[in-house]
């Protein structure tokens, strides 16, 4: 019974049923004998008619390989999505076929050439054996293409070998069929002797509708363990959805994961868990917040004290400044208003501070630093701009003098650096509130 698409009105293409409850035999067979295959077959017959110990041959040989692969690539997607019927002309010239099918079979294309060079060469039992090792590999490589939807997977070791841990029974049986062709099409070329150039052409003609029957059972059988292959076909690819990028959804999960274990007092797994998830996502709000409650719930508050100044210095390097202020401001009350050891963490903290508000503390902070830390470069700039707080912001500008002249004094280049950049500003500020209009007056 053909059921209706309710936009078109054109016949839907029967799915799953038919690929996955039919002979091992029937659909293969159905998809090596229809037309468009029958036509590259052919053609295939004709090229080794021709020979490809000739100029004439190789030139063929090449776009026809391509061909063959194409459709081959085609006939396994089909099969792996549950598609029964063979592919017509109209399926196979379709965008997305195209798109799909010339972008996977670049998988194919060392296999065309070093087929091509062993052909050529007048070595039979060299040629005899490329092909022998072709038609064992093929079959695994293809499938593992198809179900990573990459060229590139069907040369990584990891993937091949985890398709062929699922799925060695039946690719066994298929390397094994294509062997079997490739030993027994030797022997009669070589039996005919002197007539092998008209056995070719059978032969070529036989063996691509083996590979093309051979594609479609691989597709058949990578449907069968789409579950265990991690293989989505269940529906057309573009109707497939799509995962989207693990760092959309990875940081999420490990998070609730790790609230999960922190609840159920898991604190070792907890630990491991958010150590993994740091590792990858060293910047997520959600796994650092898990992590600090984990630190803080485990550990004294020394080692609090060490993981949260390591926490701001890596902020603070990443040009999150603003995150690092409010981590310290956080936590800085429960730890008897603790500031960072680090002299290049409490000044960009202390900068920090005083654009939010906090002269006082900013103020305070910038004249903590030691000058004698010989890993800090900026204790002139650090007492500077203790200087403009205490005069512009906190109105002690005797203080404020008194500070900027032993600066000048200590240190007389950074000071002067520092107050060639800092009068232009003051200068403009200054211009600011004289133009700025007087508030009108309300009756």
């Amino acid at each position: 019974m053909e059921v209706g698409c309710p936009l078109c009105g054109k016949a839907m293409q029967e799915r799953a049923a038919g690929v996955d409850q039919a002979d091992p035999i029937e659909i293969p067979g159905k998809n090596a004998t229809c037309p468009p295959a029958l036509v590259i077959a052919a053609l295939a017959a004709t090229v080794g008619t021709v020979g490809f110990d000739s100029l004439p041959g190789l030139v063929l040989a090449l776009p026809l390989g391509v061909l063959l692969f194409y459709m081959m690539v085609i006939l396994t997607r089909r099969a792996g999505e549950g598609l029964a019927h063979p592919p017509s002309l109209g399926d196979l010239i379709d965008i997305d076929q195209i798109e799909y099918g010339c972008r996977i079979l670049t998988f194919g294309l060392p296999f065309i050439l070093l087929l091509l060079i062993t052909m050529a060469a007048t070595s039979t039992a060299l040629a005899t054996l490329t092909w022998l090792a072709a038609a064992a590999v093929l079959p695994a490589a293809l499938m593992t293409a198809i179900v990573f939807e990459s060229p590139r997977a069907a040369f990584n070791p990891a993937s091949v070998a985890h398709v062929v841990g699922v799925t060695k029974r039946e690719l066994v049986k298929l390397s094994l069929l294509a062997m079997a062709t490739v030993i027994a099409g030797a022997g009669v070329i070589a039996l005919a002797g002197d007539g092998a150039v008209f056995v070719r052409g059978p032969l070529a003609f036989i063996a691509t509708m083996l590979a093309l029957g051979i594609s479609a059972r691989v597709g058949m059988i990578a449907r069968t363990h789409r579950r265990r292959l991690d293989y989505p076909a269940g529906v057309a690819r573009i109707d497939r959805p799509r995962r989207p990028e693990p760092a959309l959804y990875e940081p999420a999960l490990m998070a609730a994961d790790a609230e999960v274990l922190l609840r159920e007092n898991h604190l070792h797994e907890a630990r491991q868990l958010l150590g993994t998830a740091l590792t990858r996502y060293p910047d997520e709000p959600a796994l650092n917040a898990l992590f600090d409650q984990l630190v803080w719930e485990t550990a004294g508050p020394d080692e609090y004290r060490n993981h949260l100044e390591r926490r701001m210095q890596r902020l603070i390097r990443g040009g999150q400044v603003a995150a690092a202020t409010e981590l310290w401001q956080r936590n800085s009350p429960s730890l008897d208003n603790w500031v960072p050891r680090l002299s290049e963490t409490r000044y960009r903290l202390a900068l920090e501070l005083d654009e939010l508000g906090d002269h006082q503390i900013a103020c305070r902070l910038l004249l903590s630093l030691p000058q004698d830390d010989r890993k800090f470069f900026h204790i002139a700039e650090a007492w500077m701009e203790a200087a403009r707080i205490l005069e512009e912001r906190l109105g002690d500008a005797p203080r404020a003098r008194e500070l900027r002249h032993f600066v000048q004094q200590r240190f007389p280049d950074s000071a002067e650096r520092w107050l060639a950049q800092w009068r232009p500003r003051r200068q403009s500020t200054k211009e600011n509130r004289h133009r700025s209009p007087p508030a009108a007056a309300h009756g």
